[in-house]
């Protein structure tokens, strides 16, 4: 199973100079089955950055990463968290970067604009571009999970309006946004560069085969015609993240994280989270009713009625009543739709169901689903009755058709 780690070790000396100081962005995914090692473990790396979750995803979501001790263990490598105890905390210092010639990211990402790993990379591109730092910057791309034909790529939803802009959401990107990591990364650069001198340049090695280093800036980026994937690439073989243990936990992602935004569980502390959710609130009657929606035919998905108890997270322990997620038509299914029109019943058809009212992501100037949204015409969707269905849907599908136009000339494979 040949991964860019492997690619990147074949051309390490052309590239990166002996006494080179290098830091990396990266957790458990960068890992060479071909040598069996970590990356960290194969290179000189001096310093690395740790995501949400830790580096081996052994924390929950939203707690903070405070006790770096464990990591010493391993090497002697200084361990930086970018995500303590509050929002200062998620960018990394000037201190932290100013000391390093090269800085790798080897991130997995699951196309959603909510999973905070390449938020933190924006971070630090952000504190590169403002102290007008000199690195070379190599970003290791892998698959999006949700992108089968990159001649047609799938996204979602409506770009994040500035006012909603968190760590769950940049300003401007689309709930799923279809793009690899690198190109994401860079989106943010060109957007982050827009008016900043630079002098970091920005290389990239990609996941199909037979494809060579390349730079992205300030030449113009090359695009690939039918690139070859490497048959045995199977980029969920580590999950990245505790809640994230499958590819279907991906698909159905984008719509079903909205639930962080309310008083349901999302199935953390199941089996299937994002797929199995529900209330101890939840009774029998709603549950068939919801299932047996004729709307969810032409979604492509099917309500399963269940009962779970989740061991930790809402309801930790307690008897649940709600449903388990599952696409019968891919070709139909729309995540975001599916879960809002999902959100709008419930709201309409239980007195007990809410939204979720807490800190969220260390902020609560908006509501934690309205964070999550990142569009008024999309939250009033779900508070008033002035958008049908149909209005919500188009206004979507018009946004997405801007979107693609809009990305086009970010891609690295074509």
């Amino acid at each position: 199973m040949i991964n860019p780690i492997d690619r990147l070790l074949k051309i390490y000396n052309k590239i990166i100079p002996k006494d080179a100081r290098i830091g990396l962005i990266a957790n458990q995914c960068s890992f060479s089955f071909l040598y069996k090692k970590y990356l960290y473990e194969l290179l000189p790396v001096h310093k690395i950055f740790l995501l949400e979750h830790g580096f081996f995803s052994e924390l929950q979501d939203q707690v903070p990463l405070k006790n770096i001790e464990f990591y010493h263990h391993f090497k002697e490598i200084e361990w930086i968290s970018l995500y303590g105890n509050n929002f200062e905390s998620l960018k990394p210092s000037i201190d932290s970067l100013i000391d390093i010639d090269i800085l790798i990211v080897d991130i997995q990402d699951v196309g959603s604009r909510y999973y905070t790993f390449l938020t933190s990379v924006y971070y630090v591109l952000e504190t590169i571009i403002n102290h007008n730092l000199e690195l070379k910057i190599i970003l290791l791309d892998r698959p999006n999970p949700l992108i089968r034909n990159y001649h047609k790529r799938r996204i979602e939803g409506t770009p994040l309006e500035k006012q909603y802009e968190s760590f769950v959401g940049i300003t401007g990107i689309l709930h799923q946004h279809g793009l690899t990591p690198s190109e994401l990364i860079t989106y943010y650069w060109a957007h982050l560069i827009q008016k900043k001198k630079n002098i970091s340049k920005i290389y990239f090695i990609p996941f199909f085969k037979n494809i060579p280093l390349q730079k992205l800036y300030p030449e113009k980026i090359v695009i690939y015609d039918n690139p070859e994937f490497d048959s045995n690439f199977n980029f969920f073989e580590i999950y990245p993240s505790p809640n994230m243990p499958s590819l279907k936990t991906a698909k159905i992602y984008t719509g079903q994280c909205l639930l962080e935004g309310t008083n349901l569980s999302e199935g953390r502390g199941t089996t299937k989270p994002f797929e199995i959710f529900g209330a101890p609130y939840i009774d029998f009657n709603l549950q068939t009713m919801i299932s047996d929606l004729p709307i969810w035919n032409s979604l492509g998905v099917i309500f399963r009625k269940i009962r779970f108890v989740p061991v930790h997270h809402k309801f930790q322990y307690q008897e649940c009543n709600g449903w388990q997620l599952h696409i019968i038509n891919e070709k139909k299914y729309h995540s975001l739709l599916t879960t809002l029109i999902f959100l709008k019943t419930l709201k309409e058809k239980c007195k007990d169901f809410d939204w979720y009212k807490g800190i969220y992501e260390f902020k609560n100037d908006f509501l934690a689903i309205e964070y999550l949204l990142g569009d008024k015409k999309l939250i009033s969707f779900l508070e008033t009755n002035h958008l049908t269905i149909d209005d919500i849907y188009k206004y979507i599908t018009l946004k997405e058709k801007e979107w693609l136009l809009n990305i086009k000339k970010f891609y690295l494979y074509n």
